[in-house]
């Protein structure tokens, strides 16, 4: 191979490596963004009634917490539990996310409504200076 083939191959890789961090980028702002939009709607919720801080992410993400409610609630678990600077790490292991769920059930039965939106405020605050 000529040193001009390997300059050419690298830059067709360099290229495909700017594409892909591109598109991971995009597909973490949405995430980012969908968590948020679950966290603004448990807001909401928890201005209707009792403030279940799980209940109210498992209703606002539409069900049995899918990535976004997941992203959500270990944005809130790092905001009440965790150490506020830390990084966010949502993609947890199953029993790790289990004992955040666990937690945040135990918070937020000791927390009057006005607590727990402060807190779902906080994590969307969180997350949009994390976009």
């Amino acid at each position: 191979m000529t040193p001009a083939q390997t300059r050419t191959l690298w830059r067709r890789w360099r290229a495909r490596l700017a594409r892909l961090e591109e598109r991971q980028a995009a597909e973490r702002a949405a995430e980012l963004a969908a968590g948020r939009a679950v966290l603004v709607r448990a807001a909401v919720l928890a201005d209707d009634g009792p403030a279940d801080l799980v209940g109210l992410l498992r209703r606002a993400s539409g069900g049995a917490l899918p990535l976004a409610g997941r992203l959500a609630l270990e944005y809130v678990w790092h905001v009440v539990g965790a150490d506020p600077g830390a990084e966010v790490r949502w993609n947890t292991a199953p029993g790790v996310h289990a004992v955040h769920v666990a937690d945040l059930a135990a918070w937020s039965a000791a927390r009057s409504p006005a607590e727990v939106r402060e807190a779902l405020r906080a994590a969307a605050d969180r997350i949009a200076a994390d976009l």
